[in-house]
């Protein structure tokens, strides 16, 4: 099977609630009497918010009104302590007015899940009442009024404030306790008022001096249209939003399970305060500001186009607001802020024992369902981390296959001197140029009309003394150090990167260049060194150095010790990955053993064994820890030979073992949960052993020969036999047939 395995995965988001357990809690059901008592809480969208564990818990909203019938079957358990009376004559109790204003202002936002009567916008959210409107609606005098606001203001554990009385004039020390309530951190939320003008009514009015902690309320009525009493957005409109505001169910005063219907912005504004304390039971670091802007900025565009002097921003929209903004990161390891490395990281590659764990074992499989990630507001959020693993199999791909076969049949020799050669292979990758004979859906994805072109130099030089060169552009790492019979194993097999030396590169190309002497007959000696910078592909980065001897014992008969260290940058193992499942460097050192023996003039059994130690630099932020004694190896042996049927042509079997762990641990470290009253990141720790991988073995054949000066034919066959990287697969066969044109 040929695949191409980069990373494509849908991000499925799930909400934590910090840790109030509440997470995917049962809710409401759409269709039940409760939530159809109150039909704006469809229209807000707050079902899915609920449905992720968001429900107001842990919120005090503070109700500036009538006061609030604490006694109603509603709101039992939903008052919270410090209510208080600032009418003139009060007794400082937070008494009731014979309307019930402030009750069903309360039971808009808080009232209880019961399965009865209604339920609030966040049934979990506790109301302080603040009575500062007398029975009649006459409104408390000014001193009152900022004695209300500022009580409110310095009670710490009242994130939101709510208020929507208007029939009084603007008063300087009411604004400015409205601003000590915003410099709080409270969310101000104001009714725009009932008149119909062009703009919000007072104190509504003052929302542009709270530095961007208030929001202002209007009304709509049928159809998601202004309602024609509501006040408009004006001059105010990057504060304002709008929600239903005509035939609003709460609960009254006038019995314990009494409701009635109102209209008017009074019963809009509630609506966004209980919103406001959804986001903030589900993130309890935002600021008045973050929440006011996810408010505003997230609901839905009403009107002219973009924000406008009728509906401002639009309709509340409270799930669009509880969604992930930006892009999505992992926690630092220290705190509960972001680390900077994007979430939705990883394609680590190569069948080794990290892409199994990671992908194949259900406990590590069972931690990464439930990552903990954060936004641009550093809320968090779950999600399922193995949907953004891909696994850069080491199995052929179709256009590694295709530019092999051009390099071999598209090129040009050029000779330079005596001494001195130059080759230029040009590659022009066209899937309708093959035939691909086997599992062909892989190829029938890629577009036929896709073309890839490049170019590869070789400048090569051999010289009396013994002394030869090698220096090659876009050519496949390590080529120089793997020849049998004068064939380059990485040149001629689809695997061949395993089958040579895979220590000396982990990428489809490099830049390379080698120094080789002869001393005499028997010994020669060989130094290189390879760039790898495959950005195209999967961000490979790598720096190798190496140095081989070889003796030859006879003409029949050569032993080969490489010594070989590759240096990567962000990968491991050929494992290139980004974000919380990454890297930042690693060295292996590797020490390999190559023999190989002549059959006869035109066949030659090989072996190879390598072996590698590595060391890893982690990555600040990921969530992979420790890594301690890891090391590795790859063998393969085979038969590779030309002229064998006719002139020029090649053939080779081979059986290898890709690079597997051998020997190592790691430690996965995954964050679930952010506990905001201690501050910190609750995470889980796990010890890999990386060593635990089935062995993949893997087999390959092929016959290539020119059918004259211009062309040649090619049939190749790949099996791989419990390929590590997909080990629940099964084993994988793929057969190509290759014609190429030589010029």
């Amino acid at each position: 099977m040929i695949r191409n395995t980069k990373l494509a995965a849908s991000i499925s988001i799930a909400l934590l609630a910090g840790t109030s357990g509440n997470a995917l809690a049962q809710v409401p059901a759409p269709n039940s009497a409760e939530f159809r008592a109150q039909y704006t809480l469809a229209p807000i969208q707050v079902t899915p918010v609920w449905q992720q564990g968001a429900l107001g818990q842990g919120v005090v909203v503070a109700v500036l009104d009538t006061g609030v019938n604490a006694s109603h079957f509603e709101l039992k358990g939903r008052i919270a302590p410090g209510g208080k009376n600032f009418v003139e004559g009060g007794n400082g109790a937070p008494d009731l007015s014979a309307d019930g204003h402030g009750t069903s202002m309360a039971g808009i936002i808080a009232s209880n899940f019961n399965n009865r009567g209604m339920v609030g916008v966040a049934y979990q959210s506790q109301i302080l009442p603040v009575r500062v409107v007398q029975s009649g609606g006459s409104v408390a005098n000014e001193q009152n009024r900022t004695a209300a606001i500022n009580y409110v203001a310095n009670r710490p554990e009242v994130r939101v404030m709510v208020s929507a009385y208007h029939n009084v004039g603007r008063a300087e020390s009411e604004v400015n306790a409205l601003k000590n309530a915003a410099a709080n951190n409270k969310v101000v939320v104001i009714s725009a008022g009932n008149k119909g003008g062009s703009n919000p009514l007072y104190p509504a009015s003052a929302i542009g001096a709270l530095g961007g902690s208030g929001i202002i309320v209007g009304g709509t009525q049928e159809g998601r249209v202004i309602w024609d009493e509501s006040n408009r957005a004006g001059n105010l409109r990057n504060h304002y939003i709008v929600a239903p505001a005509v035939g609003i169910n709460g609960p009254t005063n006038s019995s314990n399970s009494s409701f009635r219907t109102w209209n008017g912005t009074s019963m809009a504004a509630p609506q966004v305060a209980g919103a406001a304390a959804l986001l903030l039971s589900h993130a309890p670091n935002l600021t008045s500001q973050q929440v006011v802007q996810l408010l505003l900025t997230n609901a839905d565009d009403l009107g002219a186009p973009g924000v406008d002097p009728i509906y401002g921003h639009g309709f509340l929209n409270v799930a669009a607001a509880l969604q992930a903004q930006g892009g999505l990161e992992g926690p630092s390891d220290d705190s509960s802020s972001s680390s900077g490395l994007a979430a939705g990281a990883a394609a680590l590659a190569v069948g080794a024992g990290v892409v199994y764990w990671l992908t194949q074992k259900d406990k590590t499989k069972k931690q990464l369902e439930n990552t903990l990630v954060l936004d641009s507001y550093n809320r968090p959020y779950v999600m399922n981390m193995n949907n953004f693993i891909s696994v850069r199999d080491r199995g052929p791909e179709l256009f590694d296959v295709m530019d092999m076969f051009d390099r071999q049949s598209r090129t040009m020799d050029i000779p330079l001197s005596k001494n001195m050669s130059a080759s230029m292979y040009t590659s022009t990758i066209n899937p309708s140029e093959y035939f691909f004979l086997k599992d062909s859906d892989p190829f029938m994805e890629l577009d036929e009309q896709i073309q890839t072109e490049s170019l590869s130099l070789k400048l090569k030089g051999e010289f009396e003394n013994g002394l030869s060169f090698n220096i090659m552009s876009n050519q496949a790492p390590g080529s120089d150090f793997d020849k049998v019979n004068g064939m380059s194993l990485s040149e001629n097999f689809i695997m061949g990167g395993s089958l040579g030396n895979s220590y000396m590169g982990f990428g489809s190309s490099a830049d390379s260049m080698s120094v080789g002497y002869r001393y005499n007959s028997r010994y020669s000696f060989s130094v290189g060194a390879n760039r790898i910078d495959d950005n195209e592909t999967y961000g490979l980065k790598s720096n190798t150095s190496a140095v081989q001897g070889t003796y030859q014992h006879n003409e029949r008969n050569s032993l080969s010790l490489r010594l070989s260290e590759i240096r990567e940058q962000g990968s491991m193992f050929g494992g290139a990955s980004d974000g919380v499942l990454s890297v930042s460097r690693s060295k292996t050192t590797a020490l390999g053993l190559t023999a190989n023996h002549k059959l006869m003039d035109k066949l030659t059994l090989f072996a190879n064994y390598t072996h590698g130690f590595t060391n890893v630099d982690e990555q600040r932020g990921s969530f992979l820890k420790d890594f301690t004694g890891l090391q590795s190896y790859s063998y393969s042996m085979g038969v590779i030979g030309n002229n064998l049927v006719g002139y020029n042509d090649k053939a080779g079997f081979a059986f290898s073992s890709p690079m597997r762990v051998s020997d190592g641990d790691v430690t996965l470290v995954v964050p679930h949960a952010i506990d905001y009253s201690a501050n910190e990141v609750l995470r889980s720790s796990t010890r890999l052993d990386m060593s635990d991988v089935p062995a993949e073995l893997d087999f390959e054949a092929f016959y290539n020969r020119p059918v004259n000066k211009h062309a040649n034919v090619g049939t190749y066959l790949t099996y791989r036999d419990r390929p590590a990287t997909e080990s629940n697969d099964g084993d994988e066969v793929a057969v190509f047939a290759t014609v190429g044109m030589k010029f």
